[in-house]
This record gives C-alpha cells, sequence and structure tokens, in this order.
C-alpha cells in the first residue's frame, strides 16, 4: 500500500512518517470495513458505529466525520491510487492523544471478489476467557479487542484456529471478531444481545439471508456447550473475518451444508447495496 489518508489529506506512507509519532501512547477508536463489488457496501453504516463509539468514550468529533458523503469520496480515491481494485479492508483508525485527535486511514487488498469466506473449515475450542454479559459496551470492537486478542493468542502452538468465548454464566457468547450461529432441525440459533455478544453489522445480515434460504432464526440468552456441541453445523460470521464454517470442536464434527447457501444471499445482498 503507497498511499494513506492522514488528517484527512492523501497521502504517500513513506512520506508520513514525520506525522505519525504523534499517535502513539494515544487511546485508539478503530473500524474495519471490507470493500468489493465496485463499491463498499456498508460504508455508512460502519460511519454510524464509529460515530456512536467515539460518543460513548466523550471523544470529541474528528472533522474527517462531519461530512460522510465527502469522506466516502475520499476514501474511494485513496483506494483507486493503491489500484485496490478486487476487495479488501479498509483501517478507520482515530488516535485521541492530550485532546487531539489524529485520523489515519489504509487499506488492504484481498485476491477474491466475493466478501472472504472458509470453505475448508476451521477446528475451534472453548476459550478460558470470560465476556461479562452486563457491560454496556460489549457492542463496540474496541472495547472487546484485548479480550478477543488474548483469546487467540492462547491458541498459540496448537492445531486450533478460533475459539468460543462463554459469558461469566457458562453460556455460549461469540467467537473473536464474529458471531456464532448453530443449525439444528433446519432452525439457526445465535446468542441473543442479553448474552453479552458482539453485535456487529454483518450479524443483522446473516439473520435476513437465512430468512431467503427458507430458515428459521432464534435468538436464546443461554446456549450451554453441550447444546453447541449437539448441533449440526456451526458457522461464524464477522465483517472483519468472514464467514467461516466450523468444522469441529475438539472431537465433535460438524456437517457444512445450509452455510454455503447463505453465504451466497450475502454475497448477493452486498452487491444490491453496491449497485
Amino acid at each position: 500500500m503507497a498511499f494513506i489518508i492522514l488528517n484527512g489529506k492523501i497521502t504517500k506512507k513513506e512520506e508520513a512518517g514525520t506525522e505519525l509519532p504523534a499517535i502513539e501512547d494515544a487511546f485508539l477508536i478503530s473500524q474495519k470495513i471490507w470493500f468489493g463489488f465496485g463499491g463498499i457496501p456498508l460504508f455508512i453504516e460502519n460511519i454510524k458505529i464509529l460515530l456512536r463509539q467515539l460518543d460513548s468514550v466523550n471523544m470529541p468529533l474528528p472533522d474527517e466525520l462531519k461530512n460522510i458523503r465527502e469522506l466516502m469520496r475520499l476514501t474511494k480515491r485513496m483506494l483507486n491510487k493503491n489500484r485496490f481494485y478486487r476487495s479488501g479492508y479498509i483501517y478507520f483508525q482515530f488516535f485521541l492523544k492530550e485532546n487531539k485527535i489524529n485520523t489515519l486511514v489504509s487499506g488492504k487488498s484481498l485476491n477474491g471478489l466475493d466478501f472472504p469466506s472458509d470453505e475448508k473449515g476451521l477446528l475451534t475450542c472453548f476459550s478460558n476467557q470470560i465476556k461479562y454479559s452486563r457491560n454496556k459496551f460489549n457492542n463496540y470492537a474496541f472495547y472487546n479487542k484485548i479480550l478477543w486478542d488474548v483469546a487467540m493468542n492462547e491458541l498459540q502452538g496448537t492445531y486450533y484456529k478460533n475459539t468460543i468465548i462463554l459469558n461469566e454464566k457458562d453460556m455460549v457468547c461469540e467467537c473473536p471478531y464474529a458471531n456464532i450461529f448453530m443449525l439444528n432441525n433446519d432452525k439457526i440459533i445465535t446468542p441473543s444481545p442479553s448474552s453479552g455478544c458482539y453485535i456487529d453489522l454483518l450479524r443483522q445480515i446473516v439473520i435476513e439471508a437465512t430468512k431467503k434460504t427458507g430458515i428459521t432464526t432464534m435468538e436464546q440468552e443461554n446456549i450451554t456447550k453441550n447444546d453447541l456441541l449437539e448441533m449440526d453445523e456451526v458457522f461464524i460470521a464477522g465483517e472483519s473475518t468472514g464467514i467461516n464454517w466450523i468444522l469441529g470442536i475438539g472431537n465433535k464434527r460438524f456437517l457444512h451444508y445450509h452455510s454455503p447457501k447463505i453465504y451466497r444471499e450475502i454475497n448477493k445482498y452486498l452487491k444490491q447495496k453496491v449497485n
């Protein structure tokens, strides 16, 4: 990546060094946004989430967020200057230090055209980390990041690629950076917001996509480990992680039947959003 947006201006990354030290040791709010199908399908929705996060911690509003349409134009121009024409991710970062905000927008390209997905399946386990269900910041990525990163770091040296986080009641909550969806008897079950689960934009999109495949979706607060292990099929979904089918939890193995159909509907929706 050759170009970034620094404090509202597109600049070459190599020329931004003199300004970047101002972000060291700063408080960070960030958002990771997928782009593809010739546009940024969830741009406005993600910016609104950023605004809510900034407001939740009384962080001053950066000038760049005062004109969302102009910010989108600038972001698309940055992607074009980097020749990111297929798909990838945009990283919005807002650094607060000594009552001053520095804004950094960067990007990363992916090889595929569609929304990211892992068709091979992931082996997972249950995390040692605990999510507290009653925290008002549970919906925000910046608050969950340390918990998620610690949970993923626990997997170092193992053959597990992801982990399932329970809440303080030992109920299924989420996976790092993603919501979890479980299929049983042609019904999808996902933890309800009262479980303390993270809720990103893709969660509702998945729920709507399942309706189009004829599958009923249910939200439940009290999903136990045993409930999860009795499911037929499990997948996780997050805008920053993509759609990932769970091959197994420990020695338990799952089917891979409904999630590809749901994935196709998600791609249709995102493509229509661009058009």
